[in-house]
């Protein structure tokens, strides 16, 4: 391609050490992130439909869409570690993502090295730290919306039938990763930013142009459409109301939690991209060239992050990962500004030292000491603080690995749909030695199951939120802390 034709060495060699660093970083210690909740239960899914094709579209049950579990389960058939091979896709989809940024860099500011810069920012950034090494989908969706949007301006450009049809198959894979994917469909009018309105065939080009769309928006829902085939494919809807204010709902309040909302979503940009960062963001604007451009990927950035403000009813930090990546090329493109204004390196390097020094000490917490790493509060006690991580989830399985050797046992746990059992059945639920089974809501006295149980053979039961009621006869025989809260993963053996 001739987009490729005036790619130096030196950047060649600059892209080669981006991504060997990328996965040193991100396969160092893949695992000493503790499995979180949902990790559990998207691994755990990706597991049951590789062994039975008849839950290919297990997630559908629980109203999510199965692209990321689809991949896990290919993963899973290479790499038996479950948890390293869901973590695996993300990390790959990271690499992609980087890619993504470097091309981008090139294509809408016609410089490699803004594309090398963005890229570098994103192998730093806490935020895509956290993200490349977890098993969720967020990380996926951002390196398929950010092709998207590369897409969206190739097609402006070049007005090709092959361009339409890549990029409605992009777009149907963001659909098929989560519902936020048709955000990829609704902001493609604002790639008219970048139309050239004043040439003499504007209106042959313009209507050209929407051919072409509306030939992206058809291929995107005939890929989107496969999620029809299952009888839970109307969990979908269901679920979102969970996490976003339906319109019939929203206009009963339309502003009372956007203030709020608002605020908790700028303060997980400043927490995870830090105040200089945004700064370059903003300071890529003084300079006029490249303006349009400069807007599109603000716009993708804006937009979604206004509307989950304006309609969010229950958010987390993963929610606003995909949007942030434009913001990598905006900031990279004022970083190469300035180093080409500033003259005294010596300038230049004091600015990337209060650039990257907190990003690179956050990293280096994210690799010590998770539980202490300066990440935004929801994140940090969601991960590694709070009941939803799984600390002592891989010592209570060892455990039970170890006693399965010897006698068949039984594991119950607290809970029956979530981190428990799931966790749990990731790693034992094909040992015929295990029986596991979750309970909901924990009676004030073990079930006539669980005494029954205990009677024929040694019956233990996991805690990860509370203690057993004082009805429960057993013994404590593991206890393992989360984080720096004083939440635990208990194990205790109950006494027959």
């Amino acid at each position: 391609m001739a987009i490729f034709k005036d790619l130096r060495k030196i950047e060649i060699f600059a892209v080669f050490v981006i991504f060997v660093a990328y996965f040193f970083s991100r396969f160092l210690s893949l695992n000493n992130f503790p499995i979180f909740t949902d990790e559990a239960i998207y691994l755990r899914w990706a597991q049951i439909a590789k062994n039975d094709a008849n839950w290919r579209f297990i997630s559908l049950t629980d109203g999510k869409q199965p692209l990321f579990i689809w991949l896990t389960m290919m993963a899973m058939r290479v790499i038996s570690d479950p948890i390293t091979a869901g973590r695996f896709i993300s990390v790959l989809a990271g690499a992609g993502s980087i890619l993504g940024l470097i091309f981008g860099g090139k294509l809408i500011f016609q410089k490699w090295q803004v594309g090398i810069i963005a890229g570098f920012l994103y192998l730093i950034s806490p935020f895509a730290m956290v993200y490349d090494r977890m098993a969720l989908m967020d990380g996926l969706l951002a390196m398929l919306m950010l092709w998207a949007l590369i897409l969206e301006i190739l097609l402006m450009k070049n007005l090709r039938l092959d361009i339409a049809l890549l990029l409605g198959g992009l777009m149907g894979f963001t659909m098929l990763t989560k519902t936020s994917g048709f955000i990829s469909l609704y902001l493609l009018p604002f790639s008219l930013l970048l139309f050239d309105f004043s040439c003499k065939e504007r209106l042959k080009r313009l209507s050209k142009w929407l051919c072409l769309v509306l030939i992206s928006c058809f291929v995107s829902q005939m890929i989107y459409s496969v999620l029809r085939l299952s009888p839970f494919f109307h969990m979908v809807s269901q679920k979102d109301t969970t996490f976003i204010y339906p319109l019939s709902e929203w206009l009963n309040h339309p502003f009372t939690f956007f203030y709020g909302n608002l605020a908790g979503l700028w303060s997980w940009i400043i927490g995870y991209l830090s105040w200089p960062l945004v700064v370059t963001v903003f300071l890529s604007f003084l300079a006029m060239k490249f303006f349009r451009e400069k807007l599109l990927l603000f716009s993708w950035f804006m937009v979604p992050f206004v509307g989950l403000a304006l309609f969010g009813k229950v958010i987390y930090p993963r929610f606003i990962f995909f949007m942030t990546l434009p913001l990598f090329l905006l900031s990279a493109k004022t970083l190469f500004n300035l180093g080409t204004l500033l003259k005294k390196k010596i300038v230049t390097i004091f600015l990337l030292v209060i650039l990257f020094i907190v990003p690179l000490k956050t990293d280096y917490e994210l690799f010590v000491n998770p539980t202490e790493a300066p990440i935004p509060r929801s994140d940090s006690h969601q991960y590694f603080n709070d009941w939803p991580s799984g600390w002592g989830i891989k010592e209570s399985v060892d455990l039970f690995k170890e006693k399965a050797r010897q006698e068949k046992i039984a594991v119950f746990t607290e809970g029956t749909f979530g981190l428990l059992p799931a966790a749990i059945e990731l790693y034992l639920v094909d040992d015929t030695n295990v029986f596991i089974k979750g309970i909901w809501p924990i009676p004030d006295k073990p079930t006539a199951e669980v005494m029954e149980k205990a009677k024929t053979e040694p019956t233990y039961i996991i805690f990860f939120q509370n203690q057993p009621p004082p009805g429960w006869l057993a013994e404590l025989i593991l206890k393992t802390k989360k984080g720096t809260t004083d939440r635990y993963n208990y194990v205790y053996q109950i006494k027959p």
